[in-house]
Parts: C-alpha cells; sequence; structure tokens
C-alpha cells in the first residue's frame, strides 16, 4: 500500500526548514548541544564560557527548540569592600555583584557610610551626587540624582544603599571587563581663621594658644574612583536579536 508524506510535517522522515531536534526528534537528528562558538567581522571565533546551545522548555511541532542560553546556577554572588579617604572624607563602600553579570536584568547593589570626616575642613551634610561604573571611558551604567546637598550624610555612620542598573549595549552575548566605580560626592568646604577680639587682637585659651575659627567657604565637589578587585563577565539576555555570525567555518 501506497502512503503519501505530508510536507512541512513533524513525522513526514524530512527535517525541513522551521524543524531541529528540539521541535521534532522524529525528523531531525542534528544535536542541540555544546558551547557556543560566535564572531565578529574580522575576528577570530570565540567559544562562550557561559553560553551553550540547547532545548527551549517550550519547544513545538512549529517553532525551532534549539537555542542559546546559559545556566543560572552557575551564578556566584561576589562582594567587595573599599574605602574612599580623601577632602577630609573617609567613606566605606561595599559592592555586591553577580559572576557573571547580566546586563539589563541585574543590578549591582553599592552601601556608601559615612566613617569619618575631618570636622576642621568639612561641614555636613556630605551628598553623594552620582555614581557610575566605567571601563575606562565607557559607561557601563550609572545612577544620578542620589541625594541632594541638603538631604546627604548628617553624622559618622550614616549610610544609603542604591541598586546601580548595567544599560550599556554589548556587541558580542558575552565579555570579560575590568570595571571601575566612580563616586561623584560634595560636602561644605571651612576654612581656618584666627578669632580675634574686639581690638583685633589674637584671642588664646587657657594654655595662650591660639583659637581660630572654621567658617563655611562654598562648596566641596569632588569625585574618586576604585577598581574592582575582580574582572568580571558580562551577558546579554537578548543575544538572539544580536546580528552576530554564530556560525562555525
Amino acid at each position: 500500500r501506497r502512503t503519501q508524506d505530508i510536507p512541512n510535517c513533524c513525522g513526514n522522515r524530512k527535517c525541513e526548514e522551521g524543524e531541529d531536534l528540539c521541535s521534532c526528534s522524529a525528523d531531525c537528528n542534528e544535536k542541540c548541544e555544546g558551547s557556543v562558538e560566535f564572531k565578529l567581522p574580522g575576528e577570530k571565533l570565540q567559544t562562550a564560557k557561559y553560553f551553550q546551545w540547547g532545548c527551549a522548555s517550550n519547544a513545538s511541532k512549529t517553532s525551532k527548540g534549539c537555542i542559546i542560553r546559559y545556566n543560572p546556577i552557575e551564578i556566584d554572588p561576589r562582594t567587595e569592600y573599599h574605602e574612599i579617604t580623601k577632602d577630609g572624607l573617609v567613606m566605606g563602600i561595599t559592592i555586591e555583584y553577580d559572576l557573571p553579570l547580566v546586563i539589563n536584568q541585574r543590578m549591582i547593589q553599592v552601601e556608601i557610610q559615612l566613617k569619618d570626616y575631618d570636622k576642621e575642613k568639612i561641614k555636613l551634610p556630605a551628598a553623594i551626587n552620582e555614581i557610575r561604573f566605567m571601563d575606562k571611558n565607557l559607561v557601563l551604567g550609572r545612577l544620578r540624582n542620589i541625594q541632594s546637598s541638603k538631604r546627604g550624610f548628617t553624622s559618622i555612620n550614616s549610610y544609603l544603599q542604591v541598586q546601580v542598573p548595567l544599560t550599556y549595549s554589548m556587541q558580542i552575548p558575552e565579555e570579560q571587563r575590568q570595571i571601575s566605580i566612580e563616586i561623584d560626592y560634595q560636602a561644605i568646604k571651612l576654612k581656618k581663621v584666627k578669632s580675634l577680639d574686639s581690638e583685633g587682637k589674637q584671642i588664646t585659651d587657657a594654655y595662650n594658644q591660639p583659637v581660630y575659627a572654621y567658617l563655611e567657604d562654598g562648596a566641596l565637589i569632588s569625585k574618586d574612583k576604585k577598581s574592582l578587585n575582580n574582572k568580571i563577565y558580562f551577558l546579554d539576555p537578548n543575544y538572539n536579536e544580536l546580528k552576530i555570525d554564530f556560525s562555525q567555518d
């Protein structure tokens, strides 16, 4: 008895366009596993560290199911501590992030605490204006207008916690970068002046030492930068939308 195969139908013994091992194993036998390899024009073929080929959980007979994906089990949380000691301020910086870090999904958590300040140089409040994560001159993510000049740190041990989004555009599904954190801050500068009596003479204390006053001298606007200890792998969850050559020629 003669049978007729129905075209574009799983089970017709032909691996047709739109089918693969995941959506129709009866017709297709090409493997869907192993590390992803990719290349940009003019560059060497690269093997991904975190991306693998695998079947999508929602693969069907009408759509391809072999996709590029990463295993979230491999996510490794990290914490670093740094200190800024500058301009009469001492601030502790605690940074928490994932390795690898998925851009546009995961954020970097930053806690900044005022540890100490020089009362002869600085008057509180001290405010954090902006936090940036950089790779040299490339801005990977930033958070602006964090504290106003009147709502900053008002005492030692004051702190803030924020999450900084990473929103830069990647050209490849994953890449490794050495990044740094840059923090813009401000406070009130003080200047040291002699305390004079009504006759214009220097006032002295009980030990005959000169007495000084500390007057406001405008705003201190400054910044500091610290490099993170680890190189960070960044992953782009929109890899399927990138115009990358994933061929293995």
